[in-house]
């Protein structure tokens, strides 16, 4: 029986033995991680036409509340008065201190005009500060968009740039892009921004040298006669029975002459 059981001991062995050396199992393929949430959860809330067919009525029935109101340029504000610090509550006393007294009209001012156009200053401060706010938060919604916009099509356009290099049908049809996207910082425009300074600069050395160059010509003295007319001179001299030192002599003859005597 032990023989027995020493085979079956060995057997199980060489059977783990070629399980363990068996071609290991195949992984089950990885699908790739979809992007399309995390591009959902920042792509922005589309706003409809319905929406913004509300806020045209909105903003329409402000004007409408608003009435006709007078354009006013900056030299018309300028020369207008402008209602003081603390102001209001000035009119406010003011206007219970007429009603008291009696004054309640003088020509076409009346309190209750002023009174009037104060509640309606009042009214409208309100209004304009909501206005306001939601004007600041408009606009720096489109700034943002704006700014998020340029921000991909940039990231964008160089991988296309790049595989452009690659790909001729690619890089033809990226060329109306390029030419906008080449703005003073590209590399191109640097070259020849540099060169362009440097061709100027040459042309003003060139200019400078060109103008010195004739002032000098110009202020140099008359140059002195050849060696060679000297001495055709001096042959002429000695041929006559001149010499070149008898101008000389003449002129210290008489001072001789005036010595003797």
């Amino acid at each position: 029986m032990k023989p027995k059981n020493s085979n079956t001991t060995t057997n199980t062995k060489k059977s783990s033995k070629k399980s363990n050396t068996s071609t290991p199992a195949v992984a089950a393929p990885v699908t790739p991680v979809a992007t399309s949430t995390a591009a959902s959860a920042s792509a922005p809330t589309p706003i409809s036409s319905a929406d913004v067919a509300q806020c045209q009525a909105l903003l329409n029935q402000i004007d409408g509340i608003l009435g006709p109101v007078t354009a006013l340029s900056a030299d018309d504000i300028r020369r207008s008065l402008k209602l003081r610090k603390g102001g209001a509550q000035v009119v406010t006393d003011l206007v219970a201190l007429c009603n008291h007294h009696g004054v309640t009209a003088v020509g076409p001012v009346t309190t209750d005009s002023m009174s009037a156009q104060k509640a309606r200053a009042d009214t409208l401060a309100q209004i304009g500060v909501q206005y306001d706010a939601v004007g600041k938060k408009l606009s720096d919604a489109t700034f943002s968009a704006d700014s998020s916009t340029w921000q991909q099509a940039t990231a964008l356009y160089t991988v296309l740039q790049r595989l452009a290099l690659m790909d001729p049908t690619l890089a033809q049809g990226i060329q109306p892009v390029q030419a906008f996207f080449q703005t003073k910082t590209t590399k191109g425009n640097k070259r020849a921004t540099k060169d362009s300074k440097l061709l100027t600069a040459a042309q003003k050395r060139v200019a400078k040298y060109a103008s010195s160059s004739s002032s000098e010509t110009a202020a140099a003295p008359p140059a002195a006669a050849p060696p060679a007319a000297m001495s055709a001179g001096s042959s002429a001299d000695a041929s006559n029975g001149t010499s070149g030192s008898a101008p000389v002599a003449a002129t210290l003859a008489p001072a001789s002459g005036v010595a003797h005597s």
